[in-house]
């Protein structure tokens, strides 16, 4: 998948260096301290109910690699969101679900999609 900030198009990268971002990112704390990296644990809901902070992280997490600056990347988001508003169109609702189509391509994420898809059968069934 590729997005386009200022005109110059980046091909998003879902590999380790950006799954460890990910995990840099999002961290639970336990009782005495103890933090469990839950990167892709918690952005994938996070993006299935439209968070555009889960967004930009997993934008800013795709193109690190790149050398492309978080500012930049906030800056295309609500870019896209004023056009949005503007004229009454979704491109942040497209973005949102191309982003998943594509992480859901990659191998190194597809056991993390099967896990929240069972789970999300599994809510829908109780």
């Amino acid at each position: 998948m590729n997005f386009t900030i200022n005109g110059k198009e980046y091909t998003l990268k879902f590999g380790m260096a950006f799954l460890n971002e990910l995990d840099e990112k999002y961290k639970m704390k336990m009782d005495g301290g103890i933090e469990f990296s839950m990167g892709m644990k918690f952005a994938l809901p996070y993006l299935k109910a439209g968070n555009i902070t889960a967004l930009h992280n997993v934008l800013c997490a795709a193109l690190k690699p790149k050398g492309v600056h978080p500012q930049a990347v906030e800056e295309e988001l609500e870019r896209i969101a004023e056009e949005d508003a503007e004229k009454d169109t979704d491109r942040i609702g497209e973005l949102f679900e191309e982003v998943l189509e594509a992480m859901g391509k990659q191998p190194l994420l597809r056991k993390e999609f099967s896990q929240l898809e069972a789970a999300e059968k599994q809510a829908a069934k109780n």
